[in-house]
């Protein structure tokens, strides 16, 4: 039976820990990793719902994209949701890995399939990986359009792909719109 710590060197392969920002939280977040494998279930978000349905399918592992301990706890109360999840999860033995800006930073990552989606070319990453990464990691993509769009044509590509509830502009518009940076996250 494969575990946890088989799960990890897979990841590890994939999407390396050491590509993650130095602010982040990656890797197993609770469990341990001699722990027995049955599921996997994927997930964006750690949640309580997320515990929910991972117990009820008799997942044992879960993958989150956003970790559930971001920043250092100062107590941990059952009362909160951070707290809630955690207790949740090693009560009913889940174990919990989160893959947040390695996950982003490789090649085919967030950013990537965002450029993608909006039709950009020869991208490259916003911010390089300094992690000796030769495969054009990084943060954020930016890339050109072959033939320029008009702003509303970009605008409506961008709404198309990213469906957006709305848009926020700053500065004049341009006439024309050839190179883009895109970032899957908050890019701060």
């Amino acid at each position: 039976m494969p575990t946890v710590q088989d799960f990890l060197d897979i990841l590890q392969r994939i999407t390396p820990e050491n590509l993650a920002e130095d602010w982040d939280n990656v890797g197993l977040l609770v469990g341990e990793p001699q722990r027995a494998v049955h599921r996997i279930l994927l997930a964006l978000d750690p949640t309580c719902s997320l515990l929910d349905q991972a117990r009820a399918g008799g997942y044992d592992l879960v993958l989150t994209h956003h970790p559930v301990i971001f920043r250092p706890l100062k107590a941990l109360r059952t009362d909160a949701p951070i707290g809630k999840f955690l207790a949740t999860a090693i009560r009913d033995q889940i174990s919990v890995v989160a893959c947040h800006t390695n996950l982003d930073s490789i090649p085919g990552g967030v950013s990537d399939h965002l450029a993608q989606a909006l039709g950009l070319e020869d991208c490259k990453p916003l911010v390089a990986s300094s992690m000796g990464c030769d495969l054009n990691c990084g943060i954020g993509r930016f890339g050109v359009y072959a033939t320029p769009l008009s702003v509303e044509a970009f605008l409506g590509r961008l709404r198309q792909v990213c469906a957006p509830p709305w848009m926020l502009e700053a500065g004049p518009r341009p006439e024309q719109v050839a190179t883009v940076a895109v970032c899957g996250g908050s890019c701060s």
